[in-house]
């Protein structure tokens, strides 16, 4: 609920609401790197950084998939198995088939994300993330 006038207009209910919801955002996204940090630092259901990270999302471990807006990196998919690579060139480590460069490893990693039904959450620039890798996962399972 929020606390406003019977007589308010359109217009500022939206804005009271838009409001509203960007402060649950913001919250939630300082829930989840609170979070993120403890499990990584735990040693759990976790992983930090883009070549973990790549590694669970290419094995179907990742529940959430958290990114920092606007963090782009080139790297790689495989021809063959469709796996992503940090390296933009090469041997694929899963099947062996040929790595073929990709503009933005982040956004291949998002949309795989979301084909195996994760959760994708992208926040602001953060002190903690950034010293995280800029990206991380809670993980389904080990």
């Amino acid at each position: 609920t929020l606390p406003i006038s019977t007589n308010a207009s359109g217009a500022e209910v939206l804005a009271a609401t838009l409001k509203a919801m960007e402060e649950v955002e913001a919250r939630l996204d300082e829930e989840r790197i609170a979070r993120l940090k403890e499990e990584v630092g735990q040693g759990r259901l976790a992983v930090a950084g883009l070549a973990p990270t790549i590694r669970a999302l290419n094995a179907r471990k990742v529940q959430h998939l958290i990114v920092e807006e606007g963090y782009e990196v080139p790297g790689g998919r495989c021809t063959d198995c469709g796996s992503l690579s940090i390296r933009s060139t090469g041997r694929c480590r899963y099947c062996h088939g040929t790595i073929e460069r990709v503009d933005n490893l982040v956004d291949e990693a998002v949309e795989l994300g979301f084909s195996q039904g994760a959760q994708v959450h992208w926040v602001a620039p953060n002190q903690t993330l950034w010293e995280m890798g800029r990206i991380g996962a809670l993980l389904r399972y080990a």
